[in-house]
């Protein structure tokens, strides 16, 4: 599991008065991935949109929420459905490994009935879209990742090797195979399984790597490599579930991958700017900003500060951006249907897919000018 954020982020350890463990986002206090010493696990990924809710709940909390519920993977899904509109898009994988069971869920494409989906053994990639989507990425790490697998075969697999090889790889996606979402530049930057793009506010990207193993016998390592002050440092925890009921299978997870379970690369985005296009220009915000506080580095503090005066607007006020986002939601469901319905088929020309999305973004282009408003596409849609 690759985290790719703009945001500060604490390396994974065991949570202070609980038998949780995993890294934690230092802002909202929440976390991507954690497991707990009863043999549960849970991690999400946000999913790739426009416009976020700025009063949603934070999508890291359901993690955390599930480790501390008592409930199976399937109850606690079954009891979210209730809540989850009240979150931004995101994926979430809940698994119990004493009772071999896995489920997934996501409450995207908005508007839709949540399916609560069993996660079959196997393989499985999750990316910022549903589970498995052919978006390049993720379609070139499995294919990566089941060459390592025929590698070794039954032997032992090395981990920490393996992990490098995978989500270490800067390999963009070839620009006609892009889904169209967000700006072009930015989509592109983002393509890669290991992410690093320098952006006005510093280098945002890839951040820690995360690897999970478990054993026949209940032992589980969580190995991780992390960036901190500019420095890469790795770590690895070893513990074992409690009373623990694996089975008998020498492979990780037991039946569900070979000594993987789900390798997947996730992104936050840069910063909330679903809502800041609705205050005023993705660039004049960040100049008025960067002029008011010049020492400033951090982005979670320009976020904050754009979340902040969304909530000091009068409903009125906020009408017309609100009106705004909801129509670029339906153009943002349209395309990404689009691109998956064509995935599914298979790859088109070269060319005609370029000539097909200079059209696409001549049209936005001039919806733009015609409504004299910034786009704010460039940074959009990748976190909480």
């Amino acid at each position: 599991m690759n985290i790719t954020t703009g945001k500060p982020t604490d390396p994974v350890a065991w949570w202070d008065g609980c038998g949780i463990l995993g890294g934690r986002d230092a802002v909202a206090g929440g976390t991507w991935l954690a497991c707990s010493r009863a043999g549960k696990l849970a991690f999400l990924t946000n999913v790739l949109e426009l416009h976020a809710i700025p009063e949603a709940k934070s999508r890291g909390e359901l993690p955390v929420l599930f480790l501390e519920s008592p409930k199976s993977p399937k109850e606690f899904a079954e009891t979210l459905v209730k809540e989850a509109h009240q979150y931004n898009g995101f994926n979430l994988i809940l698994a119990d490994i004493s009772s071999k069971s896995m489920v997934y869920i996501s409450n995207r494409p908005k508007g839709e009935p949540i399916v609560i989906q069993e996660v079959s053994p196997g393989i499985h990639i999750l990316s910022n879209a549903k589970l498995d989507s052919p978006w390049p990425k993720a379609q070139r790490l499995e294919r990566n990742l089941k060459e390592q697998l025929d590698k070794y075969g039954e032997g032992e697999i090395p981990v920490e090797e393996m992990l490098d090889k995978l989500m270490r790889d800067t390999v963009k996606a070839a620009k006609s195979r892009l889904p169209g979402i967000c700006s072009f530049d930015w989509e592109y930057s983002l393509s890669s399984i290991f992410v690093e793009v320098e952006t006005p506010l510093g280098c945002y990207g890839t951040r820690s790597t995360i690897a999970l193993t478990v054993r026949a016998n209940g032992e589980v390592s969580l190995y991780e490599t992390y960036l901190e002050n500019d420095t890469w440092k790795e770590h690895t925890v070893n513990y074992y579930i409690s009373k623990a009921k694996v089975g008998r299978s020498k492979r990780v997870f037991d039946h569900y991958i070979n000594q993987a379970v789900l390798f997947m690369e996730y992104h936050h985005k840069q910063m909330p700017f679903s809502y800041l296009h609705g205050l005023q220009g993705e660039e004049e915000f960040r100049e008025q900003y960067k002029k008011e506080h010049p020492k400033n580095k951090s982005v979670a503090a320009v976020g904050k500060a754009g979340g902040d005066k969304w909530k000091s607007l009068s409903e009125a006020e906020k009408a017309p951006y609100v009106a705004k986002a909801e129509k670029r939601k339906v153009e943002y469901e349209k395309k990404l249907k689009a691109y998956n319905k064509g995935q599914a088929e298979g790859p088109k020309e070269e060319e005609e897919s370029e000539k097909s999305m200079s059209e696409v973004n001549d049209d936005e282009d001039d919806e733009e000018e015609g409504s004299g408003e910034e786009d704010d596409d460039e940074r959009n849609g990748h976190g909480e």
